[in-house]
């Protein structure tokens, strides 16, 4: 898995969606952000969905390639500089269920790499947005 912190105001912290089952996880604006670069990049993406940890999507491609972010903030300590701390991955998902994916090992690695370099460029590029 590929990942990068960065810390930024420009997306909402606040419990959002399913509080119940997914904690109310913040991130689908961060989300809905990287998708846009991943597809200004060229790639194309489903639509962001919501996870206990997160927000991510999927690409549309045969290889199960998942981007996800997630507010790395802890709730009881002030965030660095007053802007909140957001860590994006993206990885290569193999599951047991999909042998096929197993066999594109390479394949999703190299197109993962591609794929996490195009959303750290745009995150570089930001100018609301510090890497760290």
């Amino acid at each position: 898995m590929l990942q990068q912190s960065f810390q930024t105001a420009l997306f909402p912290t606040a419990p959002e969606g399913d509080l119940d089952f997914n904690n109310g996880a913040p991130g689908s604006a961060a989300a809905a952000w990287l998708r846009a670069a991943a597809e200004r990049a060229g790639f194309s993406c489903g639509e962001p969905s919501q996870e206990d940890y997160g927000w991510g999507f999927w690409l549309n491609d045969p290889c199960t390639i998942w981007v996800c972010v997630s507010h790395a903030d802890d709730d009881e300590e002030a965030p660095a500089e007053g802007r909140p701390e957001w860590v994006v991955s993206v990885s290569h998902e193999r599951p047991i269920f999909s042998p096929g994916q197993w066999l594109k090992g390479a394949q999703g690695k190299a197109l993962a790499e591609r794929v996490f370099a195009a959303v750290s460029r745009a995150l570089k590029e930001a100018p609301e947005i510090t890497l760290v």
